[in-house]
């Protein structure tokens, strides 16, 4: 009894490990994949995500409601919003 369980836990174990490296690496290509898209426009990860909010909302939005998503104090003004302003 006791080596079955043995067995099955250590099957279970290789099975979360192998898990993990699959959406590890999955994880990685959407990444690569998406920088890869985004770069011609001269946009990041986290500005697409900004846009993409924005674009969704339907409504005007204020900075204190994109600080969560983008990952910033809504009391500064992020870099990518500075560069963004003076391109358009």
């Amino acid at each position: 009894m006791a080596g079955e369980r043995r067995d099955t836990s250590r099957k279970s174990s290789d099975t979360a490990l192998e898990l993990a490296e699959l959406l590890s690496h999955s994880a990685r290509r959407l990444r690569r994949g998406s920088t890869a898209q985004l770069a011609p426009l001269g946009l990041t990860a986290a500005q697409a995500r900004v846009l993409r909010m924005v674009a969704s909302a339907g409504r005007p939005l204020r900075m204190a409601d994109i600080a969560p998503v983008s990952k910033w104090s809504p009391g500064r003004s992020p870099p990518w919003w500075t560069a963004s302003r003076g391109r358009g």
